[in-house]
């Protein structure tokens, strides 16, 4: 792998097939002990090993320390669209990139703003585990709206802004990514969207083909999702005050909501700020299931019909369990009822305390194995449990995966907690 300089000299190199040989090994250990796929990892900032990727699954880039007070450049200009389409993007390789975020400033203010900027970047190249931002815990993952749309399906499409046939710009500026999730309700599609001007705001107009997408002729609804979810992180409390105040300041710079015509398939953003992105769920609704679940919502849960349907409940081959129905969730408080809802990878808990005078702990047992939770491949697949409509001062249900229990504490007396448990 070395090379000569165009002054003469050589430029040393490294043997890459005794690397290959090295990888393959560990590979072959890896996969006689039933580990694969997704054990054998790299640190490769800079330094692809090429002849070895076809033995890794993932690899860790971006070692670099950026000083954000010499300088206006940020992470996207040291890492322009022509190293990340050519080198950075994993679709190229076939392995994960995981993306190390080192930035020196006096001004913690300008670090936390530089890793919104490099995280929404690296999204674009579907580069979704990046453990190196804290404290911005929202972001080291996939974001939980993102994740709840169906982003973790086997079979979801990446198509990149320089090859998406699915949505155009009259502007080329705004770059566009696209990922089709088609096991997700009705169809569901994920926009990204990133303004590669480092100066200027931009008013943003994408139109999609529907018909291309397969949604032609039918009803679409469309999810705000990393600008709501980047509000709502902006007076979460859990997060850190700096965290918090930061976000404050620099939200707006991802513009105005996102506005969709359904009709004519067209999606507005107006003032994407310099160098930031957005990412908008757009999904085809079955009516019918969506008239059904809205039915099966008590009245004074009719609120969360929005974050029910995200999740993915409003589908034709939802199972509708009646109250203490299922012999698959049990509670043996006589006045808990406990009605579910299930798909083969998810289930939606509709508790409810009939109980008058204090509050009270529940237990609900699970058999998690029957519900289809149980992961396969416990280094990819996970559980999380998604607790709704909890009050703000109230407990968080939690999951004891091991036991098989649900137990919310201190539930008050007559009200109901929607909890959805799923497997991603």
């Amino acid at each position: 792998m070395a090379y000569r300089l165009p002054d003469g000299r050589i430029q040393p190199g490294y043997n890459s097939l005794n690397c290959r040989e090295f990888f393959k090994r560990l590979w072959a250990v890896q996969n006689k002990n039933g580990l694969n796929p997704g054990s054998v990892g790299s640190h490769s900032s800079n330094a692809y090993i090429f002849p070895s990727l076809p033995w890794i699954d993932s690899i860790l880039d971006g070692e670099r320390d950026w000083n954000l007070d010499a300088s206006d450049l940020d992470w996207v200009d040291y890492y322009p669209i022509e190293r990340m389409r050519s080198m950075s993007c994993p679709h190229n390789w076939g392995v994960g990139i995981c993306w190390m975020a080192y930035f020196a400033s006096a001004d913690m203010h300008k670090i936390l703003k530089a890793w919104l900027v490099q995280a929404e970047y690296v999204f674009m190249h579907d580069s979704w585990l990046n453990q190196y931002y804290l404290p911005i815990n929202h972001l080291r993952e996939m974001p939980q709206p993102i994740l709840d749309w169906g982003m973790n399906g086997e079979r979801v499409e990446y198509h990149p802004y320089w090859r998406n046939p699915f949505a155009a710009s009259a502007d080329k500026e705004p770059l566009i990514s696209l990922w089709r999730i088609p096991d997700e309700a009705e169809g569901r599609i994920l926009l990204g969207i990133f303004n590669y001007n480092r100066k200027t705001s931009k008013n943003v107009e994408i139109k999609l083909d529907l018909a291309k997408l397969g949604f032609a002729g039918k009803p679409l609804v469309m999810r705000d999702l990393y600008k709501d979810y980047s509000d709502s992180q902006a007076v979460n409390v859990a997060n850190e005050k700096q965290l918090r105040e930061t976000l404050k300041q620099t939200n707006a710079e991802l513009g105005e909501p996102a506005e969709f015509d359904a009709q004519a398939g067209i999606l507005q953003i107006r003032n994407l700020g310099p160098h930031r992105g957005r990412f908008v769920g757009i999904g085809a609704v079955d009516t019918v299931a969506l008239s059904e679940m809205r039915k099966q919502l008590a009245v004074n849960l009719g609120e969360q019909v929005d974050a029910v349907s995200a999740l993915g409940f409003a589908r034709k081959d939802t199972q509708y369990c009646a109250a203490n129905s299922d012999q698959l969730v049990a509670c043996a408080d006589p006045s808990v009822k406990v009605s579910s809802w299930r798909l083969p990878d998810r289930v939606l808990l509709v508790v409810r305390n009939d109980a008058g005078g204090n509050p009270k702990d529940v237990g609900i047992k699970l058999d998690l194995a029957k519900l289809g939770l149980v992961p396969a491949l416990k280094w990819q697949e996970f559980l999380r449990l998604r607790d709704l409509n909890k009050a703000e001062k109230s407990p968080e249900a939690k999951l004891d995966y091991y036991a098989g229990e649900l137990s919310i504490r201190s539930m008050q007396p007559n009200t109901t907690r929607l909890i959805s448990i799923r497997k991603y």
